[in-house]
């Protein structure tokens, strides 16, 4: 089965549900640039990575060479979207020294398992 939404699929899902899409174009910037611009120390506590679906093409570009991130959570979505982009994520952020912790602890009426990722680096700075 086929886990994987891209905008055509995106797009018949709202049409099923009667629900109007607009498209819209925008500028975006790197991880990289948004940390320099706002002057981002060197050594970051703890990161959250929640962009629905794109948290691999923004760790993937990540500059873990010139930042250390002590702790980090990602969302992977793996009940919607499937294992693979959850694996994809976890060996992205260990081959960076992150050590995978733990799934998020289940939450009250969600009928499906964690949608997030804890990490820590394997040499914690404090």
């Amino acid at each position: 089965k086929d886990h994987n939404l891209n905008l055509d699929k995106f797009k018949k899902i709202l049409k099923k549900g009667n629900l109007e899409y607009n498209s819209y174009y925008l500028k975006t910037k790197i991880i990289s640039d948004i940390l320099k611009d706002i002057n981002c120390p060197n050594i970051i506590d703890y990161i959250s990575i929640d962009i629905e679906g794109m948290e691999y093409d923004v760790l993937s570009t990540f500059p873990f060479d010139k930042y250390h991130v002590n702790t980090m959570t990602v969302e992977h979505n793996e009940p919607h979207i499937g294992e693979e982009y959850r694996m994809r994520l976890r060996k992205l952020l260990t081959d960076n020294n992150m050590v995978f912790v733990k799934g998020n602890d289940p939450v009250k009426d969600w009928k499906h398992g964690p949608i997030d990722d804890y990490y820590v680096n394997k040499n914690l700075i404090i």
